[in-house]
Order: structure tokens, then sequence, then C-alpha cells
């Protein structure tokens, strides 16, 4: 029977931790070890980890300096011993059933190496209402696709597919070496699978009712910090998928159609980071205005003041009314 690895990074989730540790006794696939790798915390994560350890042996707690959520993934990673990774966050939960189906997905399909599932997200007091959406409005947001090579590439420079704890894959894609990136805070996920599509490894959307991840929003979820993750993107992330497209194996035609693709898609990020930053935010906008040219900078910030005016109006008329 297949053995799944679930690799689980910790930091000062101790008061959540044990719901999403109990979470996985609910597995019907009961084969599969939980690496829990502690980055640092200083509340009282380790002790509740050591009441599941002292009664299963399938839990593994692993401690280390707080050095970021991907470098407790890239630790968890190189402990793992399983035939199938799953990643999961302190403080998130999987259905029941969600090992056992992507398992029958992956023996039906020996050549697919990535199945992803559907996610929802729940407040944290109210685990039961569930929506497609952070902003829990019921919008629907995921590609849901299969593939590999230049189709899934395109995807995944539109955006990202999917959330951390969604994909299950095959142990011998990280075989490879590929890792996630260490120091940043943001997007990480995102660029790992950019640097699993770029790999050519094949992902298959699983469509399943009983197979998803559930992610948990509170006050402290990295899911609500979202204009960091705006900046993440524009400043460092998209710049990096221009050297995947060039350092990648399509031909030249290829690298030119995805280089322009996400070109475009960098000027329209730009623009609404603008405006999320704000008119008299000098300290951000002299740092965006690195990144283009002036006459283009410049071009966004104006566009940018006629968007607050616009918005400032549109306040006026309604207090009036």
């Amino acid at each position: 029977m297949n053995k799944v690895s679930i690799i689980i990074p910790v930091f000062n989730y101790a008061f959540v931790l044990k719901e999403t540790l109990s979470n996985l006794l609910e597995q019907t696939h009961q084969n599969w070890e939980a690496i829990i790798v502690d980055d640092g915390s200083t509340d009282d994560s380790g002790e509740v980890v050591a009441e599941f350890v002292s009664r299963d042996q399938r839990f593994r707690y692993f401690h280390q300096e707080n050095k970021g959520v991907s470098s407790a993934r890239n630790l968890g990673i190189e402990q793992a011993t399983g035939d199938f990774y799953q990643f999961l966050d302190g403080d998130d939960l999987l259905s029941p059933a969600k090992f056992e189906l992507q398992l029958q997905q992956f023996a039906s399909d020996p050549q697919l190496d990535i199945s992803y599932t559907d996610c929802f997200y729940f407040l944290h007091k109210d685990p039961t209402e569930l929506q497609p959406d952070i902003e829990m409005e019921g919008r629907e947001w995921m590609h849901k696709i299969q593939g590999r090579g230049y189709d899934m590439v395109w995807s995944l420079i539109d955006q990202n597919i999917t959330v951390i704890s969604s994909p299950l894959l095959k142990a011998s894609v990280l075989k490879s070496g590929i890792r996630f990136r260490e120091g940043g805070a943001y997007l990480e996920d995102w660029e790992f699978w950019l640097k699993l599509a770029f790999a050519d490894y094949s992902f298959h959307y699983l469509r399943h009712a009983d197979a998803f991840t559930s992610i948990r929003l509170h006050n402290r979820s990295v899911t609500n910090k979202h204009q960091k993750a705006m900046k993440e993107e524009v400043l460092t992330l998209r710049t990096k998928m221009d050297e995947f497209v060039l350092q990648s194996h399509f031909n030249p035609e290829e690298k030119q159609n995805l280089i322009a693709f996400n070109r475009k898609l960098y000027k329209g990020n730009y623009k609404r980071l603008i405006y999320h930053v704000g008119l008299w935010d000098f300290k951000e906008l002299k740092r965006l205005k690195e990144q283009l040219s002036t006459g283009e900078f410049w071009k966004y910030y104006l566009k940018s003041i006629n968007h607050q005016r616009k918005e400032l109006f549109k306040s006026w008329i309604k207090r009036l009314r």
C-alpha cells in the first residue's frame, strides 16, 4: 500500500494544531506519516505535537531555528520516506477521503505526476461554512486543468492554480532536487508549481466532491496579507518567470510568446499595485519606480491619481444621498 508523507511546517500554531493533527486521523487511507517541522515556535506547539507523537508513531517531530516556512518544508522533504508527498500548513484541514481518491487517480494514470483538488476557505470560528474564495463570496478562482509542458506553464504564468495543501505529488518528482525558494514569505507555492511545470511534470485536477482541502482564515493567516503578496508578485516572481522561460527547453517562438504574456500581466498587476500602495507612500512608490522606465511609471501613477479621484467622487455622491 502506498505511503503518504504529510509535511507540516509549524510556527506558533498551538491554538489550532491539535485540530489539524486530529484531522489526519480521519483519513480513510491510513498508511501515512506526518512530518511536523517546528520552525522555532515560541508557544506550546512542541508540547501539542509531543502528545500525538507519544500516542501514534506515524507522527514525527523536528525542530529548527526560525528560518521560514520554505526552509521548514524543505527539511520535511529531506526527512520524508513516503511514495507520495502532501504539504499541509499547521492551521488547515484535509477532507477524509482526499488521499484515497487521489491515489486511485494515480493508479488509473501512470503518467500523472501531481494531482490537485478543490480548495475551500473557512473562518477560524466556523469550519463548517466553506467558500471557494478568500473573500467568502462564492467566487471560483482556480484553473481546473490537466497536462504538462507549454500549456501548463502558460496557465501558471497567468495565475497560481492552487493552494499549497491541494496537490498530492509523487515522491519521484522531488528526486530531481526541486525545492521551495527560501527567504521569502509569499507566493513560494506558486513559484514551486512553476518550477515543476518547467521541469515538464504533469498536473491533473481531480474533480470529486469528497476530495478537497480547507484553508483557515484568521488574523495571523498569510492568506490575508494581500498587498504584500501583490508586491512579491510584481517585484520578484514575474521577473523570475522571465528567467525560467529563457532557461527552458521551449523553442524561440514559444519563449517569445510566454515572455510577452508575462509582460502584459506584469504591467496590469503593477498598475493595480500602485492603486493599492496609495499616492503618498513615497518609499514604496520609489521602489516601484525602479521596476519600470520613468515614462511608464508616471503613466501608471497619473492613472492612479485619476482612479483615486473617481473613488472619492463616488464616495462623496453616496454621502449626499
